[in-house]
């Protein structure tokens, strides 16, 4: 090797790399975009149109809220059954033995005949609507306690839905099956 060409690997050698830099110009440009479109937003239209059900006795509101009379129905387990696996999907099973019972208020209803005709009859009732004053169809709440399947919480809608309820809601589970207490 010749001079010439040992000083051009040293030079080689000498020369770094450019590091890559970083155009901020496109981030820029968003945060003051995003800047300007949350100055200009008005906050307060955007509450105003976002659904919500609070309560009506508790806040800036002033009146307090009329109650409303509702058939309270409560799913509860009597037997959790044992788990049958299916022959042609691993991932599903049937439940042999699972019972469960209802109350219809206070009352303990055994069967979902039962429960059918008490719903038909208590669908009949009528109250007054607190806030057109006229007369409707009673609202009912489902509720659950631990362990009760989707099938019995579908089955008690079927029925009440055919019993002509048209209001129907859903309260929070009673508890879990490790936890019967919780709330």
């Amino acid at each position: 090797m010749n001079a010439l060409e040992l000083k051009k690997k040293r030079e080689k050698r000498k020369k770094k790399p450019e590091e890559p830099k970083m155009d901020m110009t496109p981030m820029i440009d968003v945060t003051f975009l995003l800047l300007i479109f949350f100055l200009c937003l008005e906050f307060k239209t955007l509450e105003g149109k976002l659904a919500s059900n609070l309560p009506k006795d508790v806040g800036v509101n002033k009146t307090k809220a009329e109650p409303i009379e509702k058939l309270d129905l409560r799913i509860a387990m009597l037997n959790p059954g044992t788990r049958v696996p299916d022959k042609q999907d691993y991932r599903r099973y049937e439940l042999e033995g699972h019972k469960v019972y209802y109350y219809l208020g206070p009352r303990k209803v055994t069967s979902m005949t039962e429960l059918e005709s008490e719903l038909r009859s208590a669908a009949k009732v009528e109250v007054p609507d607190p806030e057109t004053g006229k007369r409707k169809k009673r609202p009912i709440t489902i509720k659950t306690s631990g362990g009760v399947c989707y099938k019995d919480v579908t089955e008690v809608i079927d029925v009440a839905r055919d019993a002509n309820f048209t209001e129907i809601t859903f309260g929070g589970g009673e508890g879990t099956l490790k936890n019967p207490k919780a709330k």
